[in-house]
């Protein structure tokens, strides 16, 4: 992991470090880094969701504080030591940290008192919150692709949850929707700072959601035996897919980061079937491979856009010293 992430380091810096070789040998255009970036960091969080079910006694609180732990620390020292981070009094950098603790909160909270069909539909809204917030504070224009994904993907998460749909509480269908405004409005801080800086945000997000778990985990002491290594794992693989994802956000669109998210949905339940058996209702293999097949295609169709054609004019990232 620690080799990925110095990869990745040079892989982000070489076009602005370096000489002409070095500079040629990782460059590559800003569209196609911010979706490789955001698709591995999604490809990190999905196997969180098999762990998370190896812990069925672990309180939801006590998971907040253990999985926040690893974020406070091992992303806070890499981005200080390694990437050249700062703590500074910039608002955006201490309020991208409080959105992604309020994130956090809403999300569990929402899982934890309303149907996951609810939340996971809520959520599915997020590509379409951040595409009209970037609208409103970067004047941004998606492209007709993007669109179109957006809609197939909310499409087949609507047939994912339909079976679901209803029911629950008031309470926990508006801390989905917090969750869903929060988390695109994650992304878009991102677009406005330094990649190095929004690990460092994560960080700071991070810290809160442990004091909000803290009395919690105290209260729960250790965990059983055969939960202790789904948690370590936990541990080492959530805090980096988080970070990838706020990193690809400087990239591409806030929008186009919400709408790679929406893979997990799909790839969850797969993982969770290959290794623990529960077979998933083909309601979500339908939906779930509506969504899969759009964000693929539209991927590739990044990736494969020329440089210089129809890019977007990039935002300024501000400097926070």
């Amino acid at each position: 992991m620690a080799t990925m992430m110095a990869t990745m380091t040079a892989w982000l810096r070489g076009r602005e470090n370096g000489g002409g070789e070095k500079r040629k040998r990782w460059h590559i255009a800003d569209k196609q880094k911010g979706v490789l970036l955001a698709v591995v960091g999604v490809l990190l969080l999905v196997p969180t969701s098999l762990l998370i079910r190896l812990m069925p006694s672990f309180p939801v609180e006590a998971l907040m504080f253990w999985r926040a732990l690893p974020q406070v620390v091992g992303l806070g020292i890499f981005s200080i030591v390694v990437l050249g981070a700062r703590f500074s009094r910039s608002r955006l950098l201490w309020g991208m940290g409080l959105i992604y603790a309020i994130e956090t909160c809403c999300f569990l909270i929402s899982v934890t008192h309303t149907y996951v069909a609810n939340t996971l539909l809520l959520l599915s809204m997020s590509p379409l919150w951040a595409a009209v917030g970037g609208w409103l504070l970067w004047r941004q224009r998606l492209p007709m692709a993007t669109w179109g994904a957006i809609a197939v993907c909310f499409t087949g998460l609507v047939i994912v949850a339909w079976g679901g749909i209803g029911g629950g509480r008031w309470f926990g269908d508006a801390m989905g929707f917090c969750s869903a405004l929060a988390i695109s409005a994650f992304f878009l801080c991102g677009q406005k700072i330094r990649s190095e800086n929004a690990m460092l945000a994560v960080a700071i997000g991070a810290s809160v959601v442990m004091v909000v778990g803290f009395r919690t985990a105290v209260d729960f002491g250790v965990p059983p035996e055969g939960e202790v290594l789904p948690l370590l794992l936990t541990l080492a693989i959530q805090p980096f897919g988080m970070a990838f994802l706020a990193m690809s956000a400087r990239y591409i669109p806030a929008a186009e980061v919400a709408l790679i998210l929406l893979l997990e949905p799909f790839l969850a339940p797969i993982v969770v079937w290959g290794i623990v058996g529960e077979v998933p209702p083909g309601a979500t293999l339908l939906g779930g491979g509506m969504s899969f097949a759009a964000i693929a295609l539209w991927c590739l169709w990044s990736l494969q856009k020329r440089r210089g054609k129809g890019r977007r004019k990039e935002p300024r990232p501000i400097q926070i010293r």
